[in-house]
């Protein structure tokens, strides 16, 4: 048996917004603004505020484009570098305006591959009431590779390949450089006695 006390519910008295782009690229390091606002207008400034970035593994394949077979970003990744990462904590006043920023950066993770960023902020308030946001940025490739062919010839006199590069952004970038290498195998068939 235990007891315990449920004390009333306390509407808060500002809210906090996370602003970042929803992708960005694993190359470069992006930015995350943690901006608190009160409802009856103004800016809450000077107040502790504490974020918590996690990560995980996030499987990218553009979409619309039927067809087309994409290169996997984890043919990147580097060889037993495969870890849980470390939680990212940070703690800091709000700025006369009611803003804080975070910067990440991904180019400095070993494990080079496609990524959700999970960032929370907590502020809390003159009150001593912590209000929280949450926010899920997907860190992309710069580019991903798509091809086009037919999986089964019968008579393979001529291949006409589509490719394709789509940017972290989903759309199709132009004047990409891409190195194309065709492998002909021959395969034949032997048979072997066994028990």
């Amino acid at each position: 048996r235990r007891e315990f006390q449920v004390e009333a519910y306390r509407i808060p008295t500002f809210e906090v917004r996370l602003q970042s782009a929803p992708t960005v690229r694993l190359d470069q390091p992006f930015k995350v603004k943690a901006v608190a606002r009160y409802y009856a207008g103004g800016s809450v400034s000077k107040q502790p505020i504490s974020w918590q970035v996690t990560q995980h593994p996030y499987r990218y394949i553009p979409a619309h484009r039927e067809g087309f077979l994409f290169a996997s970003s984890s043919q990147f990744e580097r060889g037993g570098a495969a870890r849980v990462p470390d939680a990212v904590t940070r703690r800091a006043n709000l700025k006369e305006d009611g803003t804080d920023e975070l910067q990440l950066n991904p180019a400095l993770d070993v494990d080079g591959s496609a990524r959700m960023y999970t960032l929370e902020a907590t502020v809390v308030g003159a009150d001593q009431q912590p209000v929280s946001a949450s926010l899920d940025v997907a860190a992309l490739p710069p580019f991903i590779l798509g091809l086009k062919v037919p999986r089964y010839l019968e008579k393979a006199t001529e291949l006409q390949p589509q490719l394709i590069a789509v940017g972290f952004d989903d759309k199709l970038l132009a004047g990409q450089e891409v190195q194309v290498k065709l492998l002909k195998r021959v395969w034949h068939s032997h048979l072997r006695e066994t028990n």
